[in-house]
């Protein structure tokens, strides 16, 4: 398409207090933390100084949308009024699909998280960032 592009991207391998690991096939039914995924969210806000809807998005891990939801609005967007889960698939979005969905591979690899005891996780700063077509 034309002006597909990149605004920014980073590697990750630490998110709330997990390593977070790319690992060969299929996952596997006992894994350290079986009810823990990770979660991509997307949360908006706004800002009564503002025209402008601010956003939010970003990893977390969590066992179920709704907690994945919840540990998003704690953190994110201080300050700001009426935050919410901001829908991406488009005015004719089907009642019963969430644009909050786990990333949990395909089959060819998976997601590992490892709870982690020491540390600090880093900043969700981009290793890169401007206009990058694609």
């Amino acid at each position: 398409r034309r002006g597909l592009h990149l605004d920014s991207y980073r590697a990750v391998e630490r998110v709330d207090n997990h390593r977070v690991e790319v690992v060969p096939g299929a996952a596997a039914l006992k894994q350290t933390t079986p009810d823990l995924q990770l979660w991509f969210v997307n949360l908006g806000a706004y800002d009564p100084t503002s025209m402008a809807e601010r956003h939010h998005f970003g990893l977390v891990v969590a066992r179920s949308t709704a907690a994945a939801k919840a540990s998003a609005k704690r953190r994110w967007l201080k300050g700001l009024e009426q935050i919410h889960k901001d829908d991406l698939h488009g005015v004719m979005q089907e009642p019963e699909l969430d644009d909050l969905l786990p990333i949990d591979g395909n089959g060819q690899w998976h997601l590992q998280l490892t709870p982690l005891n020491e540390g600090v996780d880093p900043p969700d700063s981009p290793d890169w960032y401007g206009y990058g077509l694609i």
